[in-house]
């Protein structure tokens, strides 16, 4: 990774790790007391079950957690297996020595360096070696800020630090490492480069789905560089001779990661597109309906979620905590029912405003992105081999632009672009901003929306900012820069100043919490199967986490129930449910009909067969699955009983008598 001064990457070392742990203790998620283990059980717990040499968290339905799933007969966790797998070596070293597990919080530390030590390679060591360029230095410092520093990512590390935020922080660390690569193999391609990044890459949607549009546009954009490359040395009849064996070598390499995940998913939650977020087990039922049915998004017009998208991002209001279903909470905010989550800053209108300030000066400027044929930024853009003669060849002045409208000259300014190598602002920056875009869209329709999902943008956002931030650096007036380099800074420390969160700040559990929680989870193991029986009567009749939820105020009491509903059931034929009209219901708004009721086993939605009256209500028939691995053994059964309109809301017209499976 690195070459030359063995007392610069000393130093570098140094600084990483200092940036890890001085950030972690600031947010206290390292303490002195001993305070450095996650305060979440479940990436423990995969860890733990990786070692064993397992996927499931464990084969007792007794261990079912909150946000936990339990499918192929197991108990296992929805986000992701690329944090475990980073702490599985920690994890085993630790047990060498005695210990349980390893400090969680120092394995995030750990990874926080890391990111470190990619950023200062990537921007501050090209600078550093060309030093005596006049201003290569403030840029490269600027970068690294920006990248380590970025508000909305402090933000998150300041909030509660529960293993929601462990995944998001993850993710924002895969990426900034992922955009170095990028730019390393921009400056100087070559074929271990190529295999690294997309080997790397393919891994980034073990952590979160999401990293999966990152690691896409990162094939493209390296695709098109390998291309450039392999064009300016190959002969013209052996262009595709050379350049196809290594892109489907790189695109091989790039598809191990994502068989690995597909494969995991399928042997996790039965399907390979499945990632857990259909099976898992909660008591937000308004939740659970729209991502196990449907939800009211789903048919909004595209101007109305294209505007809520832009609001969330660009015109934040106020925080909403645990009032999920909150008006009011950004501008455009839709009428359409949605569960939202805004718990801490990330982006408002200021960082799309720089963004848009920065390009500008770019593309007006000589070392522009778009409008002239070869742009180099600043003096470590270039590799360290080239010649003067080759140095002012590539800055030689913008080629004169096509003569006619505005909307002309840049598309045929955009051609010559592609055409032309690829310089290593352009290429990152057009990763960073398709991945923003395929995210936007992504997240258009998407059943619920939180704060913490807006940090998927965060790699993209930050990137982008770094290219417009250092476009202010080759403004000519200096006064002029320097006045608005002062007014940036000013901006990031108001930044810093408005976090603000309903939430408790991050926080770690001590050894011993950390040994309870496990002597727990290994005493529930032992605890008998329960019998399931063929019919249910009452909630909660085997005492399973979560058996009949979905009864609010109580089923327990009145037998009331919530738009959505969870039962456990082991062998179904069928599903028979028996219910009738709740006469005390305070919603009267909302007719009963029985047409409303929908059931799904697993993943499979059953069909409808009857509909039949009786002398108290109805009985509801739905035919039992056909998948096989639903069809046997235990598994959960999820029923909604109104329409999607009305998911959020926490009583029903109907009352649940009796629920049946097997005659």
């Amino acid at each position: 990774m690195f070459k030359g001064n063995q007392s610069l990457i000393a130093i570098l070392i140094l600084d990483s790790l200092a940036y890890g742990f001085g950030i972690m203790m600031l947010i206290g998620a390292i303490k002195e007391d001993g305070s450095w283990y996650s305060m979440s059980d479940h990436y423990r717990a995969q860890t733990e079950a990786l070692l064993r040499g397992e996927l499931a968290l464990s084969n007792s339905p007794w261990n079912v957690a909150h946000d936990l799933t339990w499918s192929n007969n197991g108990v296992h966790q929805v986000w992701g297996l690329g944090i475990p797998l980073w702490r599985v070596p920690f994890t085993f070293v630790a047990q060498l020595f005695g210990y349980s597990t390893f400090p969680e919080h120092f394995a995030t530390a750990i990874a926080l360096a890391l990111m470190g030590l990619f950023t200062l390679k990537t921007f501050l060591v090209p600078a550093l070696r060309t030093k005596e360029e006049k201003g290569s230095l403030s840029p490269a410092f600027a970068s690294c800020f920006v990248i380590l520093g970025f508000p909305p990512f402090i933000s998150l590390l300041r909030t509660r630090f529960d293993v929601y935020e462990e995944a998001l922080v993850h993710t924002y660390i895969f990426g900034v490492v992922l955009g170095c690569l990028i730019i390393e193999f921009t400056r100087r391609p070559a074929m271990k480069r190529w295999y690294f990044l997309m080997f790397f890459a393919g891994f980034g949607a073990l952590i979160r789905p999401s990293l999966l549009f990152y690691a896409l546009c990162a094939f493209g954009i390296a695709s098109l560089v390998l291309f450039r490359c392999v064009k300016e040395k190959a002969v013209k009849n052996f262009l595709w001779k050379e350049f196809l064996p290594h892109w489907i070598a790189g695109g091989f390499a790039f598809s191990i990661g994502i068989v690995v995940l597909m494969a995991t998913n399928f042997l996790r939650f039965g399907a390979p597109l499945e990632f857990g977020h259909k099976l898992n087990l909660q008591n937000l039922y308004g939740s659970m309906y729209a991502t196990r049915f449907d939800h009211p998004f789903e048919t909004e017009p595209f101007l109305v979620v294209f505007k809520e998208m832009a609001g969330a991002l660009c015109f934040p209001l106020r925080m909403s905590g645990n009032s999920w279903y909150e008006t009011g909470l950004y501008v455009w905010q839709a009428n359409a029912v949605r569960w939202r989550e805004f718990y801490f800053p990330t982006f408002d209108w200021s960082y799309f405003f720089i963004l848009g300030v920065g390009i500008s000066f770019a593309l007006r400027r000589r070392r522009g992105l778009i409008w002239q044929r070869r742009s180099v930024p600043f003096p470590e853009d270039l590799p360290r081999h080239l010649e003067a003669a080759e140095v002012n060849r590539l800055c030689k002045p913008p080629w004169r632009v096509a003569q006619g409208s505005l909307r002309r000259k840049f598309i045929d300014s955009m051609r010559e672009c592609f055409r032309a190598t690829l310089t290593t602002n352009w290429a990152i920056f057009l990763w960073a901003a398709v991945s923003f875009c395929i995210l936007f869209v992504f997240y258009l329709r998407t059943p619920p929306l939180s704060s913490r999902y807006l940090m998927d943008f965060g790699p993209a956002l930050a990137f982008m900012l770094l290219i417009s931030i250092r476009a202010f650096f080759t403004i000519p007036n200096l006064v002029f820069r320097r006045v608005l380099l002062f007014a940036l800074a000013g901006w990031l420390i108001f930044q810093y100043a408005i976090y603000q969160s309903p939430y408790s700040p991050a926080s770690g559990d001590l050894l011993e919490w950390v040994e309870r929680k496990r002597n727990v989870r290994i005493q529930k193991e032992l605890l008998p199967f329960p019998k399931f029986g063929k019919e249910t009567s009452f909630p909660g009749r085997t005492r399973l986490p979560y058996d009949g939820s979905g009864d609010d105020p109580g089923w327990f009491t009145n037998k009331a129930i919530a738009p959505h509903v969870i039962l456990w059931v082991e062998n179904p034929d069928f599903l028979e449910l028996h219910v009738r009209v709740n006469t005390n219901y305070a919603g009267k708004l909302l007719p009963a009909n029985p047409e409303w009721f929908r059931a799904k086993v697993g993943l499979e939605l059953l069909k409808r067969e009857t509909v039949k009256t009786n002398r108290d209500g109805y009985v509801i028939r739905f035919q039992g699955p056909h998948d096989g691995k639903y069809k046997q053994g235990v598994n959960n059964a999820y029923i909604v009983n109104v329409p999607n309109s009305y998911l959020a809301k926490t009583n029903t017209p109907w009352l649940l008598e009796k629920a049946k499976w097997r005659e």
